[in-house]
């Protein structure tokens, strides 16, 4: 995530982006208080197994005008 002048990574990342969106995920933010490398391990065995957990589709998603929007380019 890059914000400025710097970035996060890891769960830093996902957790501000967490922040800014709406509805529950906000909440989430108060992990920021654990320290770094618990938040990191956690985060690493999710995305060790993300596909376990989310699954993985066979084809990739090919965006719209309205997602592409969305890109820097």
């Amino acid at each position: 995530l890059i914000e400025g002048d710097s970035y996060s990574v890891k769960s830093t990342a996902i957790l501000k982006v967490f922040k800014e969106l709406k509805r529950m995920w906000p909440a989430l933010y108060i992990f920021i208080i654990v320290p770094r490398v618990i938040r990191d391990l956690f985060y690493n065995i999710i995305a060790k197994n993300r596909y376990k957990v989310f699954g993985k589709r066979d084809v990739c998603m090919i965006p719209d005008k309205n997602v592409t929007s969305r890109f820097i380019e």
